[in-house]
């Protein structure tokens, strides 16, 4: 039994890297300065590994509670306020 490649999961669960592609850009935030295009035009660059990789990241950030939540609990845990 052979591994799927990131091109054929890419194209299984998404359809296409540009699909993809516009699916981790509406998770993360354009660098101070730039515009949503120009994220999608770096992310185009982007191999398929990483984009996957990127997207499962983000989707378990956003399931802890978004990007803040997750930095004052870790604050907290260290017992550093703010």
């Amino acid at each position: 039994m052979s591994r799927k490649t990131p091109l054929q999961i890419v194209k299984e669960t998404h359809g296409s890297k540009d699909k993809l592609v516009d699916e981790v850009a509406k998770l993360l935030e354009p660098q101070k300065g730039e515009s949503a295009d120009d994220l999608k035009g770096r992310l185009k660059l982007v191999t398929n590994r990483k984009l996957l990789h990127l997207l499962a990241v983000a989707k378990q950030v956003e399931s802890l509670g978004g990007k803040k939540a997750l930095v004052t609990k870790i604050a907290e845990l260290k017992g550093q306020p703010k």
